[in-house]
């Protein structure tokens, strides 16, 4: 069976080499570490906090308050990513059928820091003091809704809380989605945004974070044998995907084809893979 052939014509990103995927490109060229000391907490019987911030990301330059106000801080990631990449790839100059356009968002915590928050501030204060928006932010899937909104697009948008594949999972789907022709255009990608005191503090008590904190450039070394813990990044990413027969009928700038996905898993561990798996 000839299925079609899934292309990429759009990809964007929020990072903490900066805003769009020219930053993240070249400080990849650069070879240059983006983990830094965290000053915003601290935590008494952890190693001082270091993590990958994106730095000043403007939210108000690229979405309004009404979503704001609606969107924990990765939520803002996934929609800020998904609109540049919509507007790097043109697609909508093509008048694409907005009922075959799907909207596919991965993140592993989604609005956790958020739900955390305004717990503390229920304990400490009293629900009068709670965020009327606080069952909105703490949703997984609310970005990409508002994603909709904006374009009104009125596919599937379908969010994947999987972990640290969440965005592949999304990928995964997008990408059959499309080879069955259920959908014509894929918006894909996703999130994260977990640098606070509170889910560090989780992380920290179960051991997975990184002791060696001293030297933050040289704390995130995942396959160096002296490795010592996990390192927290955020920012978010999407990609625009569609058929190869499709993007050349418009034109479009071709980045990439996915040749193929697939999706398995380890029956292992619930975190950690298999050591000596294949």
């Amino acid at each position: 069976m000839n299925f079609p052939r899934i292309v990429i014509t759009g990809i964007e990103c929020i990072t903490p080499a900066g805003s769009g995927k020219d930053a993240l490109l070249s400080a990849l060229k650069k070879g240059k570490s983006l983990t830094s000391k965290i000053d915003s907490f601290c935590i008494s019987d952890l190693p001082p906090p270091v993590g990958v911030l994106v730095p000043d990301f403007d939210a108000k330059s690229i979405m309004n308050v009404h979503q704001i106000k609606r969107l924990d801080k990765s939520g803002q990631f996934f929609l800020a990513a998904g609109k540049m990449a919509i507007n790097d790839s043109q697609i909508m100059s093509a008048q694409p059928n907005l009922q075959k356009t799907g909207i596919f968002e991965g993140s592993s915590l989604g609005g956790l820091n958020s739900i955390l928050d305004e717990h503390s501030t229920l304990v400490n204060q009293g629900p009068g003091h709670i965020n009327p928006f606080m069952i909105i932010k703490g949703m997984n899937g609310i970005a990409g809704s508002l994603l909709a909104m904006e374009y009104k697009i009125n596919g599937p948008v379908l969010n994947f809380s999987n972990g640290s594949v969440s965005s592949a999972s999304a990928i995964y789907s997008a990408f059959h989605m499309l080879r069955a022709k259920e959908i014509d255009v894929a918006i894909a990608g996703g999130s994260e945004a977990p640098i606070n005191y509170n889910i560090y503090s989780i992380f920290g008590k179960v051991g997975a974070m990184c002791t060696d904190t001293g030297n933050p450039e040289k704390a995130c070394r995942p396959f160096d044998i002296s490795r010592s813990g996990l390192i927290l990044g955020e920012g978010g990413g999407c990609i625009v995907m569609e058929r190869l027969d499709d993007a050349l009928r418009r034109k479009a700038h071709i980045y990439a084809e996915i040749s193929g996905v697939a999706m398995t898993n380890d029956a292992y561990n619930p975190v950690a893979p298999e050591e000596d798996a294949i």
